[in-house]
């Protein structure tokens, strides 16, 4: 390497040698980067979502057979398994919403609009509004089964009159809630769809992401990199969120 002269190379991974590329396709895959950004964050969102309502259906469902049934201690684990659970999920779709704003994708904001008025989402945005201003509304757990039949599980369930009695409620909740069939409403009929709708919207939102990219970034990347990047040369690295510079001898 000649003195003061910037070599600009890529690594996939730790295991793999560098490839040195031209400022020319450095600068392209610079400009990407910060979209990839984007997109990571949001996968991360997905996955925490994912985490959520995993972890909330196995506690439910007693996956754990030799798990003993305990009021005490079962009820306060399901509210914060299930706060964690509306909370990530509705992180995940305004997240989304935000990655269409930045990369100015109107025909995302579509898809995030067209998910949004599913009944799932709409009661998670509720649920997660009226749980800002006062507790997780579960009014009662209903346990059903036979731990003998490895069958058991417990029932989430809501209450329309309670809910209505918020005086913090917003007008749009409120009408939500108003036009709930069921006096007391199982979340877990809710939780049970959820996991596969978040994935849905998200594979859409790849799709839609992928079509997004121009064909002088998908050649670059693809030439450069078999499954997954970061970019660096030898005095610049590009890191997620910021930009550094090193001095080397």
């Amino acid at each position: 390497m000649e003195k003061n002269k910037l070599n600009y190379v890529v690594k996939e991974d730790s295991s793999k040698p560098y490839k040195y590329i031209s400022k020319e396709k450095f600068d392209i895959l610079k400009e990407f980067h910060k979209n990839f950004l984007l997109i990571n964050d949001s996968c991360e969102n997905l996955n925490n979502s994912l985490f959520a309502s995993q972890n909330l259906m196995k506690f439910i469902n007693f996956e754990d057979y030799d798990k003993k049934l305990s009021f005490k201690t079962d009820a306060p684990m399901i509210k914060y398994l299930t706060l964690s659970t509306i909370l990530f999920s509705r992180i995940f779709i305004d997240n989304l919403r935000h990655l269409s704003r930045q990369i100015k994708s109107n025909e995302m904001e579509v898809i995030i609009n067209e998910y949004d008025e599913k009944d799932e989402y709409k009661m998670m945005r509720a649920l997660r509004n009226y749980s800002s201003h006062q507790s997780i509304p579960i009014y009662d757990l209903s346990f059903n089964g036979s731990f003998s039949k490895k069958e058991s599980y417990y029932d989430i369930i809501i209450n329309k009159k309670e809910l209505l009695k918020s005086q913090d409620i917003n007008s749009r909740d409120k009408k939500y809630f108003q036009n709930l069939q069921e006096e007391k409403i199982n979340l877990k009929t809710y939780f049970e769809e959820l996991e596969t709708l978040n994935e849905k919207l998200f594979v859409k939102i790849l799709e839609e992401f992928s079509n997004n990219i121009n064909s002088t970034d998908r050649s670059t990347f693809i030439e450069c990199f078999d499954k997954r990047y970061e970019i660096t040369s030898e005095f610049i690295e590009i890191r997620p969120n910021r930009p550094s510079v090193h001095i080397t001898p």
